[in-house]
């Protein structure tokens, strides 16, 4: 039997406390185990029922297949004593294999993304950042996972019944462990949003990413973005997906841009008739149980997966566009985005989607770039002195939210 474990989590063994935790994959058949966590007794006690358990440090047990003996010198044995080859690794190796060089991964360790939504477009888009090399992923959602969203969702049914952020850290764990990932369960854009102000303080997120299905929430991530003078990226499928969106926002403006060339404006600015209008079809919703109200194509999931994968191809160009070292990924928004400011991205999908009044893409499988200008009346980029005043109301009812980042902290 071999067990596979980071280097931080086997240095952390030598002083965990008896009764911790190893958290991990076991397979007997495959001769074989891999660590992903460690919690202490005082973690356990909050409950992490559905975490496959590993080991248990410093005594052994009949519900664990794996035991670490600190009397025989922190060694591994199986069930029945006999030792088992410990194998450590590091983060870098996760990119053994990858082009990236060591100052790229640097630069994208540091980078922390705030997604605002864990749905089928939130969660996959995470996890291919992760895999990408961003160091830190905040996930904020109150939704629980249900049956239904399974079928076009990363994760599966071993987590139906788990807030989706809860179980979106758990499996980014095992799939990225060298990614901090922060979940946040609850509405922190109803009431006071005292939790959301806080949130934003002690996360300190570099980037903000937009995918939920509500257009007030997407309005309310622009103003955030807006106030915290971050980037931010908004995401969203039309048409039963057969067509999507992307937009990109940061302060100041395109680096190509002269004066007297009209100002790029934000994602409230794209609802002015004179510049580029969206709409949302009404003929469905995705969060409904309603068949008459939802138009999904049978390859709904495959269609939404071609949004979010374009999207987070854009977002990991758009994060390497300050690094020292360059690179090709980030060279693909040279023209459209950085040279002439264009910031709204049509996606058509395999056949044409023609709806009146509705911007839908030209032709099948279509890329298209459109700008999108400022307009002076605009309530978000044209009053930035409201935003505050709107996000974080004094007089408003305080509605509490779960402080589930701290608690998460203590088990990743």
């Amino acid at each position: 039997m071999k067990v596979f474990i980071p280097g931080d989590i086997q240095a952390s063994l030598k002083t965990a406390e008896p009764g911790s935790l190893v958290l991990g994959a076991f397979s007997r058949e495959h001769n074989v185990a891999t660590v992903t966590g460690l919690l202490s007794p005082a973690d356990t006690e909050q409950g992490m029922a559905g975490q496959p358990v590993l080991a248990v440090v410093g005594r052994q047990s009949g519900d664990q297949p794996l035991f670490l003996d600190r009397r025989a010198g922190n060694g591994w044995f199986d069930g029945a004593g006999a030792p088992l080859e410990v194998e450590t690794y590091d983060n870098g190796q996760f990119f053994k294999r990858t082009p990236f060089d060591s100052q790229t991964r640097a630069h994208l360790q540091k980078k922390r993304v705030l997604i605002v939504g864990a749905g089928s477009v939130g969660a996959p888009m995470g996890l291919e950042l992760a895999k990408a090399g961003v160091g830190g992923i905040i996930v904020l959602d109150k939704d629980i996972l249900e049956i239904h969203n399974c079928m076009r969702h990363v994760l599966g049914v071993s987590y139906i019944g788990w807030p989706k952020v809860t179980a979106f850290a758990h499996f980014l764990k095992g799939q990225a462990p060298m990614t901090e990932c922060i979940p946040v369960h609850g509405d922190l854009f109803s009431g006071r949003r005292r939790r959301l102000q806080r949130m934003m303080e002690e996360t300190r997120p570099t980037h903000i990413l937009a995918v939920t299905d509500s257009l007030r929430v997407q309005y309310l991530c622009q103003r955030l973005a807006l106030h915290y003078q971050l980037p931010l990226m908004a995401v969203w499928c039309d048409n039963n997906a057969v067509e999507g969106e992307i937009f990109m926002w940061e302060p100041g403006q395109a680096p190509a841009w002269k004066p007297g060339r009209a100002q790029r404006g934000c994602y409230a600015c794209m609802r002015d008739p004179d510049t580029v209008t969206i709409t949302r079809s009404a003929s469905f919703d995705y969060s409904s149980d309603d068949p008459d109200s939802y138009g999904g194509e049978p390859a709904l999931g495959t269609f939404i997966n071609r949004i979010n994968n374009i999207a987070a191809i854009f977002l990991t160009a758009w994060m390497l566009g300050d690094c020292p070292a360059p690179s090709r990924l980030a060279g693909i928004l040279d023209e459209h985005y950085r040279g002439k400011g264009l910031q709204y991205i049509r996606l058509g999908g395999p056949y044409p989607f023609e709806v009146e009044g509705q911007l839908t893409a030209k032709e099948p499988w279509a890329v298209e770039w459109y700008r999108v200008m400022k307009r002076e009346a605009c309530p978000f980029c044209g009053n930035q002195d409201a935003n505050r005043e709107v996000l974080f109301p004094e007089d408003a009812p305080h509605v509490d939210a779960p402080e589930c980042w701290e608690a998460f902290q203590k088990v990743s």
